[in-house]
């Protein structure tokens, strides 16, 4: 088939070249009769018409030929080498019209572009009045928050208290608890149980998260550990407990003794310091012997302790160094240094002058400590009958006494050496007789003390032995 296409080729490659004029010489023409080439314009005869010429088919132009490869241009090319295509033929090829068309077209598109601000949202959702009016109603934070609080597989932190486990939040401890809020960020915190008990632990992380409990804790423990924890809030709940009037003075010393077990002074001293009317009760329980020098040498300081005359009190001391002697013995100034001895009435401290009949007595007359106590007792009782200023005459005389300050003063009618104070009786009674009101009031029961009336005028004359 290329052989074919080549000779097609030759051949119209050869009628062009006999058709092609000669621009030198003018147009001619062959002569086929002869083979001669004739000049037309020599052989032109006058009105001779002059033979047509065969049309050239014109050369296809770029724009009406579609260029599919790069074969069908190389192709093209060819023919265009073959071809002889005249200048008016490309000329008019070219078509001005459509070429300004395709320019304007593409000035428009460069000259308009889109239009940046179109948006697609037409509500405007920036609007929280609007947000807020399309929600359903949510659940309280705080509810929510609780739940979190209160689920203990949330925990992130372990606190060992001994033996026993809990688990916590550790940011809740640290917002209620000076104690943790010096902690480092850690998983398990151990606390001594010795400061702090499971039990109190336990009631105080259920007070923090407003958990009810059922069942009654021991108030001193939970003191113990909030002191230790240094969490005033709790400890101010547990003060406004205390200010109730179902604390009453026996209650008082039961929490003072449970206090005992814990370093807290500060407690035992309040505690002590709400026992009055309770105090001969008090000294007439097993309870009362056995305390500690310690906590006898507090309740036995104590302004507010109700008798009816300083002897008692020194009575009471006796009572409590002759349960164990001689192995109280060794407390027996320190205990003696808590007696009043200026408020003793004379008769009564000349009897301690005198020879004792017991272990406990002897001793306590023949200690030089407690002769000098006596003694300045007796100088201080003298200033005050016989001086008018008793206070600065007693300070010049006695330069390191100190001046003895009143007990709460009692007076119960059923008792046999209870008097007025004016009365003449009431300037000694004996151990025994002490003893005999302590069995009463053992046998008149525990609540027998609130019926104790307690002496506020002194001045006020009490119906006693000397009115009959």
């Amino acid at each position: 088939m290329a052989d074919h296409v080549a000779d097609d080729v030759n051949e119209v490659t050869e009628q062009s070249a006999d058709l092609k004029p000669n621009l030198a010489t003018g147009p001619t023409m062959v002569d086929h009769s002869t083979g001669d080439t004739v000049d037309i314009r020599e052989s032109k005869q006058p009105n001779q018409i002059e033979p047509e010429l065969p049309s050239i088919p014109e050369c296809p132009t770029v724009s009406n030929v579609s260029i599919a490869s790069n074969e069908s241009i190389s192709v093209d090319e060819q023919f265009s080498d073959k071809l002889v295509c005249s200048k008016t033929t490309s000329t008019e090829s070219f078509d001005p019209e459509v070429h300004c068309l395709v320019s304007k077209s593409l000035e428009q598109l460069q000259a308009m572009p889109l239009d940046p601000e179109f948006s697609i949202h037409i509500i405007n959702l920036n609007s929280a009045e609007k947000l807020a009016c399309s929600q359903n109603p949510k659940p309280d934070i705080s509810d929510k928050l609780y739940e979190v609080l209160c689920d203990q597989s949330k925990c992130s932190t372990k606190v060992f208290v001994g033996k026993y486990k809990f688990r916590c939040h550790l940011s809740l401890l640290k917002a209620y608890s000076k104690y943790f809020f010096k902690c480092k960020e850690t998983n398990i915190i151990r606390l001594p149980p010795e400061k702090i008990t499971p039990t109190a632990f336990h009631s105080i992380y259920n007070w923090i998260l407003n958990i009810k409990d059922g069942s009654k804790r021991n108030l001193v423990e939970i003191i113990s550990g909030a002191t230790f924890l240094e969490m005033d809030a709790v400890l101010e709940a547990c003060w406004s407990m205390l200010n109730r009037s179902e604390i009453t003075e026996n209650v008082a010393f039961q929490l003072f003794c449970e206090a005992s077990k814990f370093s807290l002074p500060d407690f035992e001293s309040l505690m002590l310091s709400r026992i009055s009317k309770f105090f001969l009760t008090l000294v007439a329980s097993r309870e009362f012997i056995e305390m500690n020098a310690a906590q006898i040498c507090k309740l036995l300081n104590m302004h507010n302790v109700g008798v009816n005359s300083e002897i008692e009190i020194f009575m009471s001391a006796l009572r409590w160094l002759s349960h164990e002697w001689p192995a109280r013995q060794p407390h027996l100034v320190e205990i003696m240094e808590c007696v009043r001895f200026g408020l003793l009435p004379p008769l009564f401290l000349r009897y301690l002058q005198n020879a004792q009949d017991t272990r406990v007595m002897h001793h306590i007359s023949n200690s030089p400590e407690v002769q000098d106590m006596i003694n300045n007792a007796f100088i201080y009782a003298s200033t005050e009958m016989y001086c008018t200023d008793y206070t600065r005459r007693c300070e010049f005389l006695l330069p390191n006494f100190e001046v003895p300050v009143q007990r709460r003063w009692i007076f119960d009618k059923d008792c046999a050496y209870h008097h007025d104070f004016s009365c003449p009786q009431r300037q000694f009674f004996t151990y025994n007789q002490f003893l005999q009101y302590l069995l009463k009031l053992q046998a008149t029961g525990p609540e027998y003390w609130q019926k104790l009336p307690i002496v506020k005028d002194m001045q006020k004359p009490i119906a006693c032995c000397s009115s009959d």
